[in-house]
């Protein structure tokens, strides 16, 4: 691939003239920071072997407040009357509702407002969002630039030259996107850009967009040359109040941004559970589920090991197991806790390992990277076998002194008759010897409610330690629970964002801990042979 640094060097100089139209900069020309720049050049200098422009799709997506609209405005006038204008070109910008779609058209007529070499040759009708280029000596006679909303009829006749859409993760579909990116079919140097925060959801035009133009192949070669993926995020796990990450998803920190309020913002959030998906979108660029998860990030960070040690169990302790079941073609989870005064937590998952690549792109999760460090347990072909989960069950029974194995009985039938096949005969009610013990566990309100109490109160009183398994701790950022009018809760894995299975198994496992630390009778000062009355 060729490189043209002239082109991209035109644009960035052509945007260096303009103005900053508004905010603290009034009057200033513009100076980009060089995470700017480094994007101009990755979408414009790109060239084949004939000349012809690579890029055709350039996606940039940081946290709010990072001037996005004053880069992309100026990306606008260049390629209307700057060095990347063409005759009669049809550029646009689109969001879901009209007034987004307005914020940089509105950018743009500011900046003309402290160009008048430029704006002397464009008729601007405000009333319509609709820019032309009236001179037919001027650089791209003939054309047009307005602003378009998802609800704008008559789009399907367009021919974009160049678009972009802003804060696409807000649209509910990818319609608009896929008439104005199918428009440019017959465009000579089509340019489709795409400027948002990210999305919760995975599976978002958005998210799917973002994770394409990130891939790359075992060289480090992009698989797609033609899409530009810039990304400013702060790091998955982080702690909100490392300034660090704040950085990370706000580039212009380290230039003009002040600090104060994400600094607020970043405590705020520490303070109150509620606000922390909120900071770690709109603030940290992360794609997190927008409703309060049960337990948040920080929480479940602060119970985790220390010094990122394994956690340990010993030969013949007791302990509790708790197995969400899936549908033997999805994830499925085993999780072991100790059964003293600190529950300290191991978790195992399987999937069919030929559904891997499909899930990982589904789920937008790296599956096949945590099977590759042992997180994730595949087998062969495209179901899961109950008897794999039989033989690991069976496996825990001869290390430790299992108390019990809480379980959803769904799609569970076949797993009992394996373990009974293997010697390890499932029974209800009290232990017996050679027998495993087993504990039907609803998911309804009267076995899941007291079981997500006993999940949290763990949580808040950091009586429990994990060793950060990452599909572990996916499950349970994941996990959002539902209240009756009783006030009873349960997991809501209709609104949870993904897979919940870790976090309901974990729950039920200390569900049963605690219902049987309850159940367990007072013990009589009398029968201790080593009680002595005090003497007063």
């Amino acid at each position: 691939m060729l490189r043209d640094t002239e082109r991209a060097d035109r644009v960035i100089q052509f945007i260096e003239k303009l103005t900053i139209p508004d905010g603290p900069a009034l009057g200033q020309k513009i100076v980009l920071d060089q995470w700017e720049i480094d994007w101009i050049r990755d979408i414009y200098e790109p060239v084949r072997e004939d000349g012809r422009p690579v890029v055709s799709r350039a996606v940039l997506s940081v946290a709010r407040k990072n001037r996005k609209s004053l880069l992309v405005g100026g990306l606008v006038l260049a390629t209307l009357i700057g060095p990347e204008s063409q005759p009669n070109a049809q550029i646009y910008s689109a969001a879901v509702d009209f007034e987004q779609a307005k914020v940089i058209f509105d950018m743009v007529v500011k900046m003309l407002e402290f160009a008048p070499s430029l704006r002397r040759h464009l008729k601007i009708v405000e009333s319509r969002s609709r820019i032309v280029v009236k001179t037919s000596g001027a650089r791209g006679r003939g054309s047009v630039y307005r602003a378009l909303s998802a609800t704008n009829k008559g789009k399907h006749g367009l021919g974009a030259d160049f678009f972009v859409y802003d804060e696409f993760g807000e649209a509910s579909d990818d319609e608009l996107w896929n008439v104005l990116y199918d428009s440019q079919q017959l465009r000579a140097r089509p340019l489709a850009v795409v400027i948002s925060t990210q999305t919760n959801d995975p599976l978002h035009p958005l998210s799917l967009l973002i994770d394409d133009g990130l891939r790359r192949d075992e060289n480090g070669n992009k698989l797609d040359p033609t899409t530009v993926c810039h990304l400013y995020a702060a790091d998955e796990d982080c702690d909100i109040l490392d300034e660090a990450q704040w950085l990370k998803a706000n580039p212009t920190l380290a230039t003009w941004k002040p600090r104060k309020q994400i600094a607020e913002a970043a405590a705020e959030a520490a303070r109150r559970p509620e606000k922390e998906a909120n900071f770690r979108q709109r603030y940290l660029n992360q794609r997190v589920n927008p409703f309060s998860t049960l337990i948040s990030q920080s929480a479940w960070k602060g119970v985790r090991a220390p010094d990122e040690q394994p956690v340990e169990f010993h030969p013949g302790e007791p302990v509790y197991l708790a197995l969400d079941m899936s549908k033997r073609d999805d994830l499925t989870a085993l999780v072991m806790i100790s059964a003293d005064d600190v529950t300290r937590v191991k978790a195992w998952f399987w999937k069919p390992a030929i559904l891997v690549p499909e899930h990982a792109k589904r789920d937008g999760v790296p599956y096949d990277a945590f099977a590759n460090t042992g997180w994730l347990d595949t087998v062969h072909g495209a179901m899961i076998k109950p008897r794999t989960i039989a033989e690991k069950i069976a496996e825990l029974s001869a290390q430790y002194d299992v108390l019990g194995l809480a379980y959803d009985r769904f799609f569970t039938a076949e797993l009992m008759n394996h373990l009974e096949e293997i010697g390890l005969f499932p029974v209800k009610g009290e232990r017996q010897s050679g027998a495993l013990r087993v504990v039907d566990w609803g998911q309804g309100w009267v076995d899941m409610s007291p079981a997500v109490t006993a999940f949290e109160e763990a949580i808040v009183t950091q009586t429990l330690v994990h060793d950060g398994n990452p599909l572990l701790t996916m499950c349970v950022m994941n996990a959002l629970v539902m209240t009756d009018s009783k006030g009873n809760r349960s997991f809501d894995k209709a609104k949870s964002r993904n897979k919940i299975d870790g976090a309901v198994a974990l729950a039920m496992a200390l569900g049963l801990k605690n219902r049987e630390r309850i159940a367990a009778p007072m013990t009589s000062p009398w029968e201790d042979p080593n009680y002595r009355m005090p003497v007063l």
